[in-house]
């Protein structure tokens, strides 16, 4: 009688990076065949993505092994946020979302006294890796004033009114004879009443605009 004699398989299990751009590959696992293994740990590496899990066919973290087989490394892309900063302007909320999604430009914020004029570094097409800030600029905007009711002199009005735009608020200013207790003018159309004068003729009389900013307006004669 000849009785047969068997040897157990020996199968590999290896590793390949499944994308990866850095990193090195776990060392091969050579078992004898139907033999439970534990999966090795992940040692590649991937801008913008943390590992998840190897892809070998079947699920868990271990794995039985009937046949050689080359695991892949699965991966979750990462959330990055991108900070605005308005620097004094308006609101401009932050961008937060998966590496390299398309970003869509947020539109630029708005702060009186001031244009704006882009951002300190360009906005990328794409979600980097990593967190990031992006800070407004801004041009000091210079008011404008222009008149919108002539006073016709001599009136025989004593106390006028007189309307006037300005293309910002701020701080009203009189020159020569012409004073009114309003003091503060608004963006758009502005009516003020001018003090009286005792012979009811207004002559070398101004205004101007300043704003907070420390920005001053041109001189409007009246």
């Amino acid at each position: 009688i000849y009785t047969a004699q068997w040897e157990i398989n020996k199968y590999t299990v290896t590793y390949e990076g499944g994308g990866s751009d850095g990193g090195t590959s776990p060392v091969d696992q050579t078992v004898d065949y139907n033999t439970d293994i534990t999966l090795g740990d992940n040692t590649f590496t991937r801008t913008g993505y943390t590992f998840d899990t190897w892809d070998c066919g079947q699920e868990g973290s271990t794995y039985t092994v009937t046949d050689n087989v080359t695991c892949a490394a699965q991966w979750d892309a990462n959330e990055y946020t991108l900070n605005i900063d308005s620097a004094g302007g308006s609101t401009v909320k932050s961008i937060t979302q998966d590496y390299d999604t398309a970003i869509t430009e947020p539109v630029g914020p708005t702060r009186e006294g001031y244009t704006f004029t882009g951002w300190d570094k360009t906005i990328p097409d794409t979600m980097p890796a990593g967190d990031q800030t992006y800070t407004a600029q801004w041009e000091v905007f210079v008011p404008v004033i222009s008149e919108l009711d002539v006073i016709s002199t001599p009136t025989s009005n004593s106390t006028p009114s007189y309307s006037f735009i300005s293309s910002i608020s701020g701080t009203i200013t009189y020159y020569g004879e012409c004073q009114s207790s309003q003091s503060q003018a608004q963006s758009g159309v502005n009516t003020i009443t001018f003090n009286p004068l005792p012979d009811s003729t207004y002559t070398d009389c101004a205004l101007t605009v300043t704003h907070e900013n420390g920005t001053l307006s041109n001189r409007l004669d009246i």
